[in-house]
């Protein structure tokens, strides 16, 4: 029953679990594994939106995870902000660590600033799809 009961919970964050693992990956592969980037990379600072893509999915599969488990309208506020948190620390994390053990990669205060919007982006795209609008207009 214990076993049957932790398979549901591990189906309902596959989404997120799997993301979390390829992105891990990307983020501590060694610097000379990686493809150089050209000259439009720079221009456009794609990085930085990548930075934010990833965790901006990461918030929002963990968020949509535990959507499958319960109503999102009955979520105590800290189910929300501590996705966040969690995110926007795991974040941080992954820059100290290609900062100091990682080879060929560095770490980048931008870089941890676009994670940690990464993360609150995903909880505005959570709320804003998976939430009812509430009216703010008196009758």
């Amino acid at each position: 029953m214990q076993q049957q009961a932790f398979s549901i919970y591990v189906k309902q964050f596959a989404p997120a679990i799997l993301w979390f693992l390829f992105t891990s990956v990307l983020l501590f592969t060694p610097g000379k594994v990686l493809p150089e980037p050209g000259d439009w990379f720079g221009k456009i600072n794609a990085d930085k939106l990548i930075h934010v893509g990833i965790f901006a999915l990461l918030s929002f599969l963990i968020m949509y995870g535990f959507k499958k488990y319960m109503d999102p309208t009955k979520w105590p506020g800290s189910v929300y902000w501590k996705t966040v948190l969690g995110v926007a620390v795991w974040g941080v994390v992954t820059e100290l660590i290609q900062g100091f053990a990682i080879p060929n990669r560095s770490m980048s205060v931008v870089d941890a600033i676009a994670d940690v919007l990464g993360a609150f982006s995903g909880l505005f795209i959570f709320k804003r799809f998976f939430l009812p609008k509430t009216n703010t207009t008196a009758p």
